[in-house]
């Protein structure tokens, strides 16, 4: 079976977080993982990885302007491997080193498209620091020499790299949101229309023309549309990006540390708001937006209960906090009681969440934990059709825990017309995050 690019990284970052006694190790497995002998290098999988995310074919033609000199990398890398009589090894990496720099200028060097580049990026990187750290951990062995240039070289390069993905971030963050378009106004029969159309995925959702005289009716749940379809994107956009919260490691003596998002804001990502103005994509009525609500403001921290009243639809969600409770939002008095216990910050917590919505209303849930086990959908009884969303996990080793829930309350459609929780915001925060 063909590793995904998220294996690779995720199996490399894994070895790398070993202690190599021995020059070539590491190489040997960097080859390994991203330039496998009969399956595709890394950097060929790095364009499907990134649709939805990016402009796939500026991904698939700087792969292309670099091919030569990645085929020139890979063959010193292979070269620096294979000496096991460290005769030319001192040669291999230095010359590994000045291609790295060539590369580096070559793909760090185009203002324009440099937001399009994160993810080869975020593969060269690693190839960098990996190369950087192997000649500073070995170049007495290989050169018997020592010079603490390389200690300062090696970690400025990771600081370079970590300031550089922190800054990108904010520009990817910024140019994807201005991929969501959002249309209101007065069409040509003078009624008032919104639309919110995501031109990278092509998702869009519309609202039903209405007569109004009001031309900004559709004006705010437009937004909290987009900031929906954003929030989607931008958990998924993680998933890529938490790879550059391993760098530390490669400094000297930090290989074993746990990554860590730092600042705390990197790692740190909203779902929704899912509501009936602005879940599931496609045509909405008018009397979907007419509602006014107000989400329920809770400070993230750390969950460590829950209490879910249940039977057709989610009466009433409460979450516990380890210094607080949090907002009861629904009805508490409905349904069937659920409580949840027990949940903390390091060994059992809540990493994604299943939403089923019908009757315009939050019907049933589904938490899922860290210790692999789930609470099962609860609610919807009479098995509607429901419309799902799953809000995590992200990253492959339980990554992301749940922080924070707004929601807010409203009435379902006949034959479930009774009150519960009818909107509701999830946030996720990366396990390890700087103070």
């Amino acid at each position: 079976m063909t590793k995904t690019w998220d294996n690779r990284i995720n199996d490399f970052i894994k070895e790398f977080s070993k202690d190599f006694s021995n020059p070539g190790q590491c190489i040997d497995i960097l080859i390994k993982e991203f330039f496998p002998q009969f399956e595709s290098d890394i950097f060929s999988l790095i364009s499907d990885r990134s649709k939805n995310l990016f402009n796939f074919e500026i991904i698939e033609k700087e792969i292309k302007n670099c091919d030569k000199i990645l085929k020139q990398l890979l063959k010193i890398l292979i070269l620096y491997r294979d000496d096991n009589e460290n005769e030319k090894r001192d040669y291999y990496i230095n010359n590994l080193i000045d291609q790295c720099n060539i590369l580096y200028k070559k793909l760090f060097k185009n203002l324009n498209i440099i937001i399009q580049l994160i993810p080869i990026h975020i593969t060269f990187s690693l190839i960098h620091l990996t190369i950087l750290r192997e000649r500073q951990k070995f170049w007495v062995e290989i050169n018997e020499d020592w010079d603490e240039i390389l200690d300062m070289e090696l970690n400025q390069k990771v600081d370079d790299y970590k300031n550089y993905f922190i800054e990108i971030y904010s520009k990817w963050k910024e140019w994807r949101k201005q991929q969501i378009i959002i249309n209101t106004g007065i069409n040509e029969q003078k009624k008032v229309f919104g639309e919110v159309i995501d031109t990278i995925t092509k998702r869009s959702v519309s609202y039903k023309p209405v007569d109004s005289k009001n031309k900004t009716f559709y004006v705010n749940v437009c937004d909290r549309t987009k900031r929906r379809l954003f929030n989607e994107s931008n958990a998924e956009f993680m998933k890529i990006f938490m790879y550059t919260f391993t760098l530390d490691k490669f400094k000297l003596g930090y290989c074993e540390f746990p990554t860590i998002a730092e600042p705390s804001s990197i790692g740190t990502l909203w779902f929704g708001v899912y509501g009936r103005d602005t879940f599931p994509d496609g045509i909405h009525t008018s009397d979907d937006v007419e509602l006014n609500y107000d989400l329920s403001i809770d400070k993230p921290n750390i969950i460590t209960g829950i209490n879910i009243n249940e039977f057709n639809i989610i009466d009433a969600l409460k979450f516990f906090y380890n210094n607080h409770p949090g907002t009861l939002v629904g009805n508490s008095k409905g349904g069937h009681l659920t409580t949840i216990r027990g949940l903390n910050d390091y060994y059992n917590y809540v990493i994604a969440v299943d939403l089923y919505f019908n009757y315009r209303i939050l019907c049933a849930i589904n938490f899922h934990f860290s210790n692999g086990e789930s609470t099962g959908i609860l609610g919807n009884r009479i098995n509607s059709d429901v419309k799902k969303i799953t809000c995590g996990p992200i990253g492959q080793n339980n990554d992301f825990k749940l922080i924070g829930v707004s929601m807010a309350s409203g009435k379902g459609d006949p034959p479930q017309s009774f009150e519960g929780v009818a909107y509701i915001s999830l946030c996720f925060q990366h396990v390890r995050v700087a103070d």
